[in-house]
């Protein structure tokens, strides 16, 4: 029966509701409980190195980190606890940091329930291992070992099994399937673009390979058989939030609708025992498109929706706006995501070459009045040159001239007329296979017209590009001044090729040195120089930042060595025997005894990234390290 009062004025219930905001209270008690709500206690992740024997508890639970050996096996776990409330379990998907790692760990502070959050085991024991899926061995199912602790807690606590909640995605929502049934008794299973089919999924050839266990075909625990799982208990509650962008989940949320012959629908779509909310957030990686703090709360609110069906009719059109808000949030996020790379990477392209202070030409009788601003001009590269506090005195014009000058030739070889908006302008200057000879001159107004007429600058900052500038393509402060090469012909726009020229010149010469050094090919045995110098200098555990031609040089070098490479830092699918691979988007790594940056075009930012972060190991750029070795 339909409960009198809405369930749905609970939703946000008791979180930042009755927050005074009239004259003289705001904002100080509104961002006060907000800070209350999204500020959580990192003293919770610190390892105090605590254990709890979880078959026998005869305590409270400490709030915060602990671990249990449970099967023989150790489980790390953090805890948080909230009287009366339900016990929410989470788990987490791939290894992104070192373990253990505690995905979702601060939402403790505006969870409506306790949080039990255990790390997946499988990190530990396959040290090579990215996903896990809380799989064990051909002996032991690790998720059926997590039930028996999650109801070893739930007695001490008095918590019924309608009152657990399991809570994951991706990974570690491929596990909650099989724990929700085997707890049963009407708990809820919340997973966020899981991996429904371990199988289908594109780890599960390299989880294989690292595990030596078979993840397709007939499995003993049935770990690999989520409709088994989901038929086999009617009475648990499984909720599937899909991102229908992502096309693995949508491959998958498609099967499974229909194998239960699902009709699905935007938004909301229930059927017996599933809830499928399905959205749209397309971003560079859609699978990782996932909730944030305030989606949580709709996430959580459809557990109610189990009691009466017609309330599935009565959200629906809530769950669509839902839907397209977060189609929006990350909409929003992907742009702003876009625009900050775009100005890292103009940031990361160029160099100051040259800065004029307080520059100044003064009034002449000479309609060609000019004065040379840069004359010493690389082949085949762009320059950009910034001009702030320009001030034309003797004439109402707003227009400046610039010009390029060959002067071997002795004449004008390129002139541009610029308007001057905010007493600034901005130039790019590309140049061709003869620059040498050249200058870029300004002339004091509009050329042929500055008799009389004087030109003040206050600052002219002149870039030297390593890359192509693409912002300036799209910007409409920017001219092109295209140089001419011989014959006059057009030198090419600097393309996406040559975006990388500077840095694939810089490997090229480094790997002819190499090669002539006998560095790279062929076998070193015992006189391997690098490995000599690593030693010699107590670097046995390195890591290398950047996945790139030079690291895979570096990884054959060290081959069959005592220096073991404790991890690579890159982003996207890449698969190393041996080697763990982290995200570039970690705000702490391993500790390690030095790391190589092998990203040779970024290094300069890449090295302030690591010491604002604290890093407590050397950095060296792998291409200068090489380069000295080869030397």
């Amino acid at each position: 029966m339909r409960s009198e009062v809405d369930p749905l004025t609970q939703i946000f219930a008791h979180v930042l509701d009755n927050i005074p905001v009239s004259e003289g209270k705001y904002p100080e008690q509104l961002k006060k409980a907000r800070n209350n709500l999204l500020s959580p206690d990192r003293e919770y992740l610190k390892d105090k190195n605590i254990f709890i024997d979880i078959s026998n508890i005869t305590a409270d639970l400490p709030n915060g980190r602990f671990y249990t050996i449970y099967n023989n096996i150790r489980f790390e776990m953090l805890f948080n606890y909230k009287k009366g409330l339900p016990l929410i379990v989470v788990l987490n998907g791939s290894k992104t940091s070192m373990y253990p790692e505690f995905k979702r760990w601060s939402w403790y502070t505006f969870f409506q329930g306790s949080m039990l959050n255990i790390a997946d085991p499988m990190y530990d024991l396959y040290k090579d291992l990215n996903l896990g899926w809380y799989f064990g061995n051909d002996k032991v199912d690790i998720r059926r070992v997590i039930v028996d602790m999650i109801l070893q807690i739930t007695a001490y606590y008095n918590i019924p099994n309608k009152d657990i909640i399991l809570y994951s995605s991706s990974g570690g929502g491929a596990a909650c399937f099989e724990i929700a049934s085997l707890i049963g008794g009407g708990c809820t299973c919340i997973t966020i673009n899981p991996q429904i089919y371990i199988y289908d999924y594109y780890y599960a050839p390299f989880f294989e390979r690292i595990t030596n266990l078979k993840v397709g075909g007939k499995d003993e625990f049935e770990r690999n058989n989520t409709e088994y799982w989901i038929k086999r208990k009617t009475d648990v509650k499984y909720i599937f939030i899909e991102n229908l962008a992502s096309r693995c989940d949508r491959e998958d949320i498609y099967k499974l609708a229909k194998n239960f012959r699902i009709d699905l629908k935007y938004g909301l779509t229930k059927k017996d025992n599933i809830i499928v909310w399905t959205y749209e957030a397309e971003t560079d990686t859609p699978h990782g498109a996932q909730e944030e703090y305030c989606t949580y709360f709709q996430i959580f609110f459809l557990r109610k929706l189990f009691d009466d069906d017609e309330l599935i009719e009565r959200y629906r059109n809530l769950y669509c706006l839902f839907s397209e808000q977060w189609r929006k949030q990350w909409a929003l996020i992907n742009t702003n995501e876009h625009a900050d790379r775009e100005i890292r990477e103009v940031q990361l392209s160029k160099q100051i070459e040259k800065i004029i202070d307080d520059f100044l030409i003064s009034p002449t009788n000479n309609d060609f009045n000019n004065a040379v601003l840069f004359d010493c001009l690389a082949p085949r590269t762009t320059y950009t040159m910034e001009f702030y506090g320009i001030k034309l005195l003797g004439t109402t014009s707003k227009i400046v001239t610039f010009g390029v000058k060959d002067k071997l030739q002795n004449k004008l070889i390129f002139r541009k007329d610029i308007d001057i908006v905010n007493d600034g302008c901005v130039i790019s200057i590309c140049t061709g296979a003869r620059a040498d000879s050249l200058e870029v001159k300004i002339y004091a107004g509009q050329a042929f017209h500055t008799n009389g007429v004087s030109l003040s600058v206050q600052k002219v900052i002149i870039y030297k590009h390593l890359s192509e500038n693409k912002a300036n393509k799209e910007s409409g402060a920017v001219t092109d001044l295209t140089l001419f090469e011989d014959n006059q012909r057009l030198n090419k726009q600097l393309n996406e090729v040559e975006k990388d020229r500077d840095k694939w010149r810089r490997y090229s010469d480094l790997f002819k040195q190499l090669l002539v050094c006998n560095k790279i090919v062929g076998q070193f045995g015992h006189d391997n120089p690098v490995v000599e110098d690593l030693k010699q200098n107590g670097y046995v555990n390195i890591a290398i930042y950047g996945y790139s031609e030079i690291t895979k040089i570096f990884i054959h070098i060290l081959k069959d060595t005592e220096i073991k490479i404790r991890y690579i830092v890159e982003n996207g699918n890449i698969q190393l025997t041996g080697i763990p691979i982290y995200p570039r988007s970690l705000e702490q790594y391993p500790k390690c005894d030095i790391i190589f940056v092998a990203d040779i075009q970024n290094y300069d930012y890449i090295l302030n990234k690591l010491k604002n972060q604290g890093a407590n190991y050397n950095i060296c750029s792998l291409e200068r390290y090489l380069r000295r070795i080869s030397e």
